[in-house]
């Protein structure tokens, strides 16, 4: 009876017993997901604009020291548009992939913590098969991360992100919050 209750704990503790894998020479998989709308109208051109975009951006990374981590990641990107011009409505659709290199560092120290806080910059490239625009920019992301166990742990984003496109069309900036997840993989 010891023996089980013994075990039981141990199980129970390693279950809910958190410390994040941020130190040199591991790795991480994982990613997040995030959402962007935007609304444009103006009363001169008599026009109001629509759009949503769904984004997700499976990652890869490596800990090149204590807490700093680099890798790439893939940009995945579904767009729609609802244009209204002079009360006529129309709807665009149009999808993008790119990939982004990155870089993240964690700000608590790398014993074993439940939480912690990250900062992430990434450099974004994407290009859209359906209107053939290419797009290029800044993506900056802060967060807590919260770790389920010694391996996984759920991230919290408030993103920033700068994008410019390569034909003559104004840049963009949006402010968006995103949720991921991320493995922590001990070498």
């Amino acid at each position: 009876m010891l023996i089980k209750t013994c075990l039981i704990f141990l199980a129970f503790q390693s279950i809910y017993t958190a410390k994040s894998q941020i130190t040199k020479g591991n790795w991480m998989v994982g990613g997040n997901a995030g959402f962007i709308t935007e609304h444009e109208t103006s009363q001169s051109l008599n026009l109001d604009n629509k759009t949503l975009i769904i984004q997700a951006s499976p990652d890869i990374g490596y800990f090149f020291a204590d807490k700093f981590a680099a890798g790439l990641k893939m940009n995945i990107n579904s767009s729609r548009t609802t244009y209204t011009v002079n009360g006529s409505p129309s709807t665009n659709r149009a999808s993008a992939y790119g990939i982004s290199p990155f870089a993240r560092y964690y700000f608590l120290p790398a014993k074993n913590e439940r939480v912690n806080l990250f900062a992430e910059t990434d450099y974004q490239y994407s290009h859209s098969f359906t209107t053939s625009d290419s797009q290029s920019g800044i993506l900056i992301s802060a967060g807590p991360v919260i770790y389920f166990n010694s391996s996984v742990g759920i991230e919290f984003t408030l993103n920033y992100q700068y994008m410019s496109e390569a034909k003559l069309k104004p840049a963009t900036n949006a402010f968006f919050v995103g949720v991921g997840l991320q493995v922590h993989l001990i070498k």
